[in-house]
């Protein structure tokens, strides 16, 4: 009894389907017939004014922004609407069919293409690949999946703090405004399927209808043009570029912690400009050519101008503190022995070395009296010779002494100068850091 009733199902729904199918196979010669329709023609010319072609667009993907080339990579789906009246039907008629699905080639397609396309643009082709659906109304829609490949005019004044906007341009590429209306309808610029991306971030989005004239303004084509709104992630660049630029700018300070007489000092200096310049040639290489420097690249060039600067002052100090035979000038007693040391509360030093020549002299004048005193108590002749040898190595010793204040003075002044060089490089690096990154937010384009 069972197997009774499962068949007579069984029977039932193949008369459906075959009922079904059917319909669809009548629906498809009233609609197609060559009397009746022909795909080469363009729906509406002349009747209705020009065809409405509505263009929307769902963004699935960014693969990347390319700033050398200026090219944004999108991976998309293009949704295309218009109505074709000779492709409606009366659902009563055809058995409640609502829509059909027919194969690729079968009716007439707009020609829509990406105007702003960085390469070859295939979107026609691509469009006459995919599946139409007809709708009972005469509405034809196709969603197209695409790789879009566009002209994006990036701005590198704020880079890596900006913001990028670019433009995906959509239109007929060989119907004018009297004959196709390309148009966008609300909510048709979709980004619930969108997947982040790791380095730029959507931030927003619109879409406007143009009306562009060429051929001195006798040719009008309508467009839709899909804005988006780009901004870089920062914090891949804070880590991999201006954090490692800034602490090798600071560490070209240590090139006045080093010992004074220490050679390596020339050395170290050296390193630390060409490590600087390798990250300087990191920045440049993904940099398009352009009027506009990047905020990046006027930071690496200005510290490695003050990296070469705090070279030449270390060579100042290196050569003050090997300057020992020379004659301290006035100018360099008055302002970096006094004013300086004192600003640095470095005096102490200066005064010892004055305490032990005063002790130096006063060593001299007890020597010259316990001779005198010798001199009563021997023979005149062999006091005279002592006082003779004496003199002499006074005058040794006086000279010694000049020599040796001389060279402390010298020490002294480069002494003065290293700090000053140091404080003055890690203030201007500071102040360059925060004149050019103080304000993190970033740009718009």
């Amino acid at each position: 009894m069972k197997s009774w009733k499962d068949a007579l199902c069984l029977q039932l729904v193949a008369i459906v389907i075959l009922t079904v199918n059917g319909q669809e196979l009548d629906l498809m010669r009233f609609m197609f017939n060559e009397s009746k329709y022909d795909k080469r023609i363009l729906p509406n010319v002349g009747l209705y004014g020009p065809l409405n072609v509505t263009v929307g667009l769902t963004i699935h993907r960014i693969e990347d922004l390319v700033e050398k080339s200026q090219q944004l990579v999108t991976h998309a789906v293009l949704h295309l609407t218009w109505n074709d009246p000779h492709l409606g039907w009366k659902k009563l008629v055809f058995g409640g069919i609502e829509n059909i699905t027919v194969k690729p080639g079968l009716i007439w397609l707009p020609d829509i293409v990406l105007f702003n396309s960085a390469n070859q643009d295939y979107s026609s082709r691509r469009i006459g690949q995919m599946r139409p659906t007809i709708h009972h109304d005469g509405n034809v829609t196709i969603d197209c999946p695409v790789l879009l490949n566009t002209i994006c005019q990036v701005d590198v004044l704020h880079y890596p703090l900006d913001r990028q906007k670019c433009d995906l341009v959509f239109g007929s590429w060989t119907h004018n405004s009297d004959q196709i209306n390309v148009k966008s309808m609300p909510n048709m610029f979709d980004l619930s399927r969108y997947i982040t991306n790791g380095e730029w971030e959507i931030t927003g989005t619109k879409f406007e209808q143009h009306l562009e004239f060429y051929d001195s303004g006798n040719l009008a084509v309508y467009d839709v043009t899909f804005e988006i709104i780009l901004r870089r992630r920062v914090l891949y660049y804070i880590m991999y570029l201006i954090a490692p630029g800034t602490i090798i700018a600071l560490l070209t300070g240590i090139i006045f912690v080093l010992p004074q007489d220490c050679s390596e000092r020339i050395t170290v200096g050296m390193a630390i400009l060409v490590a600087l310049s390798f990250f300087f040639l990191l920045v440049s290489e993904t940099m398009p050519a352009s009027s506009n420097n990047s905020i990046i690249g006027e930071f690496y060039s200005i510290t490695m101008v003050e990296i070469t600067i705090s070279f030449f002052l270390n060579i100042i100090v290196l050569r003050f503190h090997h300057m020992t035979e020379e004659k301290v000038p006035h100018w360099v007693k008055k302002y970096i022995l006094n004013y300086g040391a004192r600003l640095l509360r470095l005096t102490s030093r200066v005064e010892n070395q004055q305490l032990q020549i005063m002790k130096r002299r006063q060593y001299l004048l007890t020597t010259k009296q316990k001779v005198s005193t010798i001199v009563h108590d021997q023979e005149q002749k062999l006091s005279n010779k002592i006082l003779s040898d004496d003199a002499v190595i006074a005058d040794v010793i006086k000279a010694e002494i000049k020599m040796a204040a001389r060279d402390a003075e010298w020490k002294k002044a480069a002494e003065v100068l290293n700090i000053f060089s140091l404080i003055f490089h890690i203030l201007i690096v500071v102040i360059t850091f925060l004149f050019v990154f103080v304000d993190i937010r970033p740009h718009s384009h």
